[in-house]
Formats: structure tokens, sequence, C-alpha cells
């Protein structure tokens, strides 16, 4: 859905910079082999929980400032309240998972 969303804001008329979509789509292609990953409980899933962490964090770091900075602006429509959230979800798989590092084979 995050791939999906970003190619659909490439076609409005005040697009997003090239690292935000980069960096998104980027997420979202990683998302594939980590829900298998995670589904059948392979060794690799548990490094893309760590990249998915890394990578939304990086996004939230790089939208939050510019989303400040045009935060009184009325025509901005932009906002980091979603990577924050994605930041959220990722951290708590992130602890959840590295608990449970045995399942994984």
């Amino acid at each position: 859905m995050l791939v999906l969303g970003t190619v659909s804001a490439l076609v409005e008329s005040n697009p997003e910079p090239w690292y935000h979509t980069a960096l998104a789509c980027v997420i979202g292609l990683l998302g594939f082999p980590l829900g298998y990953g995670l589904l059948r409980k392979r060794s690799y899933a548990l490094p893309l929980v760590y990249a998915m962490f890394g990578l939304t964090l990086l996004l939230a770091a790089v939208k939050l400032p510019i989303a400040i900075k045009n935060y009184a602006d009325s025509g901005y429509s932009g906002s980091a309240l979603f990577e924050a959230e994605l930041v959220f979800v990722w951290l708590l798989s992130l602890v959840y998972y590295r608990k449970r590092k045995a399942f994984f084979h």
C-alpha cells in the first residue's frame, strides 16, 4: 500500500522531493520479503525488521523538519504523523521479534 500511495502521489501537482519518494518505495518493496520471512519464520526476517525500522526512522527524520517548517502554511498538505506512527509500529515490532528470536530458523 505504501508503494501505491507513493506512486499515486507522483501525479499530484506538488509532488514530494525525490528522496522521500525513493525511501517510501524502498520501504514498501522491502515489505514483501519481510512479510514472507515473518510468515515462514525465516532467519533473514529479523535483520529485515531492523532495516525497516532504520529506514522508517530515516524517512521520519527527513520529513519532520519540513513538516515543522511548513506547519503554519495553509497550502501545505504534508505531515509527518504517518511516519511517526510507522516508527512507533516498527519499534514495537523490533522489540517483539527480538524477544522471539529463537522461533526463526
